[in-house]
């Protein structure tokens, strides 16, 4: 799918938003073509993604045309929280 945002998450992590409901993950030292992750719990298009204030914690928190805002723990690359 298209990339609608990129952010970045920490000092060479980026993450991108996509119409094909998924976050990835990108780790722009590597050469790699692959995600180092790929978030895939939306239902629908993801329209933004943004760092997290997760204190020690590493999160990104998303929204999608579902309706949902989603904060993940990208150390577990788990779900943490599913807001309306």
């Amino acid at each position: 799918g298209s990339t609608s945002e990129n952010t970045g998450i920490g000092e060479e992590i980026y993450a991108s938003a996509s119409y094909d409901s998924t976050v990835r993950l990108w780790d722009a030292r590597s050469r790699s073509k692959e995600p180092l992750m790929i978030l895939e719990e939306a239902k629908d298009a993801v329209s933004c993604v943004a760092p997290g204030k997760g204190g020690d914690v590493a999160q990104i928190i998303t929204s999608s045309v579902d309706g949902k805002v989603r904060t993940y723990d990208l150390r577990t690359a788990q779900l943490v929280t599913e807001d309306i």
